[in-house]
């Protein structure tokens, strides 16, 4: 029903609790049915997989089972054949023992052929068509080499008839060179006879050796590989499933459908691909295997798969099967899932129509029911309304139907009691309320003045604190630079004494030591000395372990030309940088005074090291001193200038190499051509320079700072990230609140954080953290030089009068000592925007 709501005066619809008692129930009912109607379905979905599971377990065992009986049948008979040669029960030269030997063999086994090649050239076979008759195949090296007869047998085995004589030669066959080269058992590869091509076979060979391991022959069996097929066809409760075997490569083995495995192509018979079978099922599943599994070596264990095929849903399982020989193969059954589910369709089907009785049923009885609750209410209902409309000495008089119904009337009737007695006491309460409230004003602005004092005293105590940050962030930061400098200036010393020594000693000593020298050998010292004055500089780079390596090589070299003490020798050429090429100077080494003239050449050579050691130390020194002067230079103009992000990054971390150089790894990511921003220069690296600090103190000063500068969306974005111990969910709130700090009293002061954001607020930036155990990182966004709206902000622009450090924030060093990290106790995973424009 539609009523009027006193408060806004507007019509809105308003159930009545008849509909909202019935429609509470009749969706508890549709939830509960709804349930229980899922529930049949998802148990019915389990118990096909469960069926599916069971069913393609049993028969990939059966399968697995059969091959392993079936193709392990071959090698144990050439294993019998080699006993019975070894234990000279069986006499290879003898053919006609052979020839009996082999046939009495394929009367007992199951076998398609069985035969023996020897390495003369001689060869006896038995061959049994598919009509189970026998054949004798020979040939004999010593009438006719190269030449097959094939002959036909009685039932005992001997010779009737020539069937057909021609052209072979056994020892061209690849089941017999393979076996040859490998010198062991093997299989070969599947293969279709030429004069049948539809049948497929494999051979088990085995290597035939006297008692002195020489070689003898070679005995080989075929194996109908087709059988594997009819075997497949013939297996129980595979009616509703296709069962086909593959090798990795994805050539079709066998399938338990009727359709060949292998087709004719320009007059050759070729195997097919499991892609290729005629059978749209196989085909599917290959096709499915191959995106799932592109190289099927991956395979090494049972895997059950899913999935559409003609829109029905298909049960899949790959079996690897593998012997000790190298066969590999995988067994693969494909179900589709609709011939699983007929008797559970229809129990579905029952299930949900039993449902819908149910759920009919179940909303007439809940109407009904609200029905006879309702009535009462509504005779309470209009009662209320009289006492709404101020009629409050109308008693409320109820024939209830229920308990909680009576009740419910004796609370209306306390309640017009109780607002009656309200009433009085509301006009007396009138009276006096004027004199209460000018009361209240008065005690308002004493409590405002008490307040102004307060903020007062507290931007008082805030500039003093800053003026005290200003004398400890300069005393860190020359701490800082002072051992910078003497580092390098270490070097240089040491590096020039090391100059004047070998100098003095040597050049004085040079000429007398070269008119010692033969002409040959003073062109093999002069060469000596220029190869290693290119290589010492980078042989002082290299490891204890790689030095270990190239002296071990050395000394193998250096014993194999007989040259004196090649340990020591060695040792003087791995630190000159000479690690190969010793031809050129194996008559120079093999001299008595070749230790003279490595000693004369290492001397000369530490010179240019030691010249390259000045070098470096000098641009060291000059990269501190040029961030330095970058970091305390001011804009004469007192405005905002064009800064390149990257250089100004890069500045910072010089400031602070001697708290990185120890136990900090440092990873830059940097994009080409990073534009340029506009700011103050000694701001901005302010801001690099706090946060780097206070990823450092999260570190303890050990970990993997990652800095990242890159264009993003058109604007520049800086992150810092450090492997610290994180910030905790309690504090990320707070972290960029002034004054707010986790660290020990005296540690911090917990502005660093706070000035960065009033710093960035000066740019038009923006500044994000997101945080976790492990991983902290800063993200600054701010505006390219170019972008439209901040081309040239006016020096006004980047002031904050409100901010009582804003006076300061010009200079570096005034908010060096503030960098305090608030909240270094991190254990939570959180992103806070802390400034957007």
């Amino acid at each position: 029903m539609k009523k009027l709501s006193p408060t806004s005066h507007s019509w809105q619809f308003v159930p009545s609790l008849r509909i909202v008692l019935a429609v509470s129930f009749s969706l508890q009912i549709l939830s509960f049915v709804g349930l229980v109607w899922f529930l049949s379905f998802h148990n019915s979905q389990r118990s096909v997989s469960e069926l599916s599971a069971k069913l393609h377990t049993s028969i990939s065992n059966q399968v697995d089972q059969h091959l392993d009986q079936y193709l392990s049948l071959p090698h144990k008979i050439n294993q019998i054949d080699k006993q019975a040669i070894d234990l000279n029960l069986l006499n290879p030269k003898d053919t006609k023992q052979v020839e009996q030997f082999f046939w009495k063999q394929m009367q007992v086994f199951d076998i398609g052929y069985l035969s023996y090649a020897n390495i003369k050239g001689d060869f006896i076979g038995i061959e049994r068509l598919d009509n189970g008759q026998l054949l004798v195949n020979e040939v004999n090296a010593s009438k006719k080499p190269k030449t097959l007869y094939i002959y036909q047998a009685d039932r005992t085995g001997q010779r009737s008839k020539l069937l057909e004589s021609k052209s072979w030669d056994p020892q061209s066959e690849a089941w017999y060179t393979e076996t040859i080269a490998a010198r062991k058992p093997i299989w070969s590869s599947i293969f279709q006879w030429q004069d049948k091509p539809e049948v497929m076979s494999i051979t088990a060979n085995a290597p035939v050796f006297d008692r002195n391991q020489k070689l003898q022959g070679v005995l080989s069996i075929d194996l109908i590989v087709t059988q594997i097929s009819h075997f497949l066809q013939n297996l129980p409760n595979t009616d509703k499933s296709k069962i086909f075997i593959i090798e990795p490569n994805g050539k079709l083995v066998a399938s338990s459908t009727q359709s060949p495995v292998y087709k004719f192509q320009q007059g050759r018979t070729l195997r097919l691909n499991a892609t290729e079978s005629a059978d749209p099922l196989i085909q599917a599943t290959a096709s499915y295997l191959r995106q799932q599994f592109p190289d099927l070596n991956q395979l090494q264990q049972s895997q059950a798969l899913t999935f559409d095929h003609l829109g029905n849903q298909q049960l899949v399982r790959v079996t690897p099967w593998r012997d000790n020989l190298g066969l590999n193969w995988l067994i693969v059954i494909t179900t589709p899932q609709s011939e699983l589910m007929g008797q559970i369709n229809e129990n579905n089907r029952i299930t949900a129509i039993l449902c819908f009785l149910a759920l009919v049923v179940a909303i007439a009885t809940s109407f009904l029911m609200a029905q006879w609750l309702s009535r009462p209410l509504s005779q309470l209902t209009r009662a209320s309304q009289s006492i709404a409309a101020g009629n409050l000495s109308q008693p409320i008089a109820l024939q209830a139907s229920s308990q909680e119904v009576t009740s419910l009337a004796q609370s209306f009737e306390q309640m017009r009691q109780g607002l009656q007695l309200a009433r009085q006491e509301l006009e007396a309460y009138a009276q006096s309320l004027e004199e209460r409230v000018a009361q209240r004003t008065a005690d308002l602005q004493a409590t405002n003045a008490e307040l102004e004092q307060t903020l007062y005293d507290l931007q008082t105590a805030q500039n003093h604190i800053v003026q005290s940050e200003k004398l400890v962030a300069l005393g860190q930061l020359v701490a800082s630079v002072a051992h910078e400098m003497n580092t390098p200036l270490g070097a240089i010393r040491s590096s020039i004494h090391n100059i004047s020594t070998c100098l003095t000693e040597e050049l004085e000593e040079l000429p007398q030591f070269l008119q010692t020298l033969e002409p040959d050998q003073q062109d093999a010292f002069f060469a000596l000395l220029h190869e290693s004055l290119d290589s010492i500089v980078q042989a002082s780079r290299l490891s204890s372990r790689e030095k270990r390596q190239f002296r071990r090589n050395l000394v193998e070299q250096l014993e194999a030309q007989n040259i004196t003490d090649p340990e020591s020798v060695a040792d003087t050429l791995v630190e000159l940088g000479i690690y190969a090429n010793l031809q050129s100077f194996q008559g120079l080494l093999q001299t008595q005074q070749s230790n003279e003239i490595l000693s004369t050449v290492y001397n000369l050579a530490s010179s240019q090291r030691s010249v390259q050691t000045i070098t470096q130390a000098t641009d060291a020194a000059s990269k501190v001193v040029l961030a330095l002067k970058a970091y305390a230079h001011h804009h004469p103009t007192g405005s905002p200038i064009a800064v390149n992000p990257v250089t100004s990054v890069e500045g910072a971390l010089t400031l602070y190499q001697n708290l990185t150089k120890r136990g900090v790894t440092i990873e830059r990511e940097y994009s080409q051509n990073v534009p340029e921003v506009w700011g103050f220069a000694e701001d901005l690296q302010q801001i690099w320079m706090n946060l780097i600090h206070n990823a450092l103190q999260a570190m303890d000063y050990k970990g993997i700072l990652h800095i990242s500068v890159q264009e993003v969306d058109n604007m520049v974005q800086v992150s810092i990230t450090d492997n610290g111990s994180g910030i905790d969910s309690e504090t990320m709130p707070h972290i960029f609140e002034a004054f707010f700090t986790t660290k020990k009293q005296g540690e911090g002061s917990g502005l660093g954080l706070s000035i960065v954001k009033k710093l960035l607020d000066k740019h038009y930036g923006t500044i994000t953290v997101s945080s976790q155990p492990g991983k902290t990182t800063f993200t600054v966004i701010l505006p390219q030089l170019h972008q439209a709206g901040i081309t040239s902000p006016s020096e006004t622009e980047f002031a904050d009068p409100a901010d009582p450090t804003s006076a300061t924030l010009s200079d570096p060093l005034a908010l060096q000592g503030t960098i305090s990290r608030s909240g270094d106790d991190r254990a939570s995973d959180s992103q806070t925007p802390l400034n957007s424009r």
